[in-house]
């Protein structure tokens, strides 16, 4: 679902920035509760809708991209989404007031070495679970790569899904998401940050989207610690 957010609302790639610091939870293993970031059932099952009629014709949404998107606001509702012009409207009304949803338990480690810290995730189905990041947390690697400088999340609105947090988040991609809807070729979006929210509790956000070796990936996990 959260792939077929990122090309309505046209979500372009932030520039990396260097964190002004990069704080990690204390070494050692921690029980979390996993959650996720959802929406009403009707609108799922709307965005499953959208999600096939653009991956029928992919031609078409890249052009339509390319003529209406703006960074940061929905596109313009067209008939070929293979919705009504009131189901669009549901959607984006839900896109804008998701919360969060306990799924499981999980457990999470940060392992310290001279040279890395290694975070490692368990009891979760992952296309990557362990990160490694350098000392001074300016890189982060995984198997689906390698990030750059992080960028700080200072995120102050306490009506957002996560709440208000601050921490420092890395990024990594490959490829282009809009023809990872049908095509074959690697095609990604990954983002870890790790950060306390409010309430001081630790947090971990994983998102990953598109495809790799031809299996679609769509995954946004938070993870909370203590519970």
């Amino acid at each position: 679902m959260r792939l077929i957010l990122a090309i309505l609302f046209a979500v372009l790639a932030a520039p990396s920035l260097l964190a002004a610091e990069v704080v990690f939870p204390p070494a050692g293993k921690h029980k979390v509760d996993l959650l996720t970031v959802g929406m009403a059932k009707e609108a799922e099952a709307i965005g499953r809708k959208l999600q096939q009629s653009l991956a029928a014709d992919p031609a078409w949404l890249e052009s339509y991209l390319k003529e209406t998107a703006k960074p940061g606001e929905p596109l313009p509702y067209h008939q070929k989404m293979g919705v009504t012009r009131d189901e669009y409207a549901t959607f984006l009304a839900a896109a804008g007031n998701m919360k969060l949803k306990k799924l499981s338990d999980a457990v999470v480690s940060f392992e310290q070495a001279p040279e890395k810290l290694t975070l490692r995730i368990e009891g979760v189905a992952l296309p990557c679970d362990t990160f490694a990041f350098s000392p001074d947390g300016r890189t982060m690697e995984c198997s689906l790569g390698r990030s750059g400088a992080p960028r700080t999340i200072d995120l102050k609105d306490e009506s957002a899904p996560m709440g208000a947090w601050t921490g420092s988040e890395w990024a990594l991609r490959g490829g282009s998401l809009t023809p990872s809807l049908t095509g074959r070729e690697d095609a990604y979006r990954a983002e870890v940050a790790i950060g306390k929210d409010s309430n001081q509790r630790n947090l971990i956000y994983l998102r990953i989207v598109g495809r790799r070796n031809e299996t679609p990936m769509d995954i946004t996990y938070v993870l909370r610690w203590p519970q």
